[in-house]
């Protein structure tokens, strides 16, 4: 993997890896202030998110102890964790500059209470269908949990799995995934696509 500074308005030649061939995937992230070139998904989920290396965590928790048959569970559930750390923090910041773009003091106070309202929980909303869009993470909603998903103007984040997670920041604008498409003869060069 490698990440690269950038600028909204003009993007870089994309690199090749070890290999010589150009990555697989390029993610835009940060504005468009940052480009990550990698070949796995994870990899950009670790561009994107502190700690995000499944090699290091089960290297600390073989040396912590943990069984050979431990691990790959144990890993799993970190990078849930970080991946649900994630969703909830970009939630908030996407909610954010929605809120900045829209009326949200025209709205009722129930309604301003869901859009400004803390992130630690998920809102229990059954419908929503304000002109503001209400961003939510998948993890606080059946069938994760009990409280049923709201229909309506829901932009969802789901922090599942990593492709899941990219897929939907990508939905959402919060960042731009692209993978590069294999071309059908070999004299044809490889393009990035979105």
């Amino acid at each position: 993997m490698i990440v690269v500074a950038s600028r909204p308005d003009a993007a870089p030649q994309p690199p090749s890896g070890e290999s010589g061939e150009p990555y697989r995937y390029e993610l835009t992230y940060r504005g468009g202030y940052r480009r990550a070139y990698a070949d796995t998904l994870a990899e950009l989920c670790g561009a994107l998110i502190d700690g995000y290396d499944p090699a290091a965590i089960a290297g600390r928790l073989e040396a912590e102890g943990a069984g050979r048959d431990q691990v790959d569970e144990l890993v799993e559930v970190e990078l849930g964790a970080l991946r649900i750390r994630h969703a909830v923090n970009a939630q908030v910041e996407i909610q954010a500059q929605l809120n900045s773009r829209w009326p949200v003091d025209d709205l009722g106070e129930p309604q301003r209470r869901v859009l400004r309202g803390d992130r630690t929980t998920q809102p229990a909303v059954t419908r929503w269908e304000e002109p503001v869009p209400l961003v939510l993470s998948t993890h606080g909603y059946q069938p994760d949990t009990d409280q049923p998903r709201p229909d309506g103007n829901v932009i969802w984040l789901d922090p599942r799995h990593e492709a899941a997670l990219l897929a939907s920041l990508h939905d959402a604008g919060a960042v731009r995934l692209a993978e590069r498409v294999r071309p059908k003869r070999e004299e044809a060069s490889p393009e990035i696509v979105t």
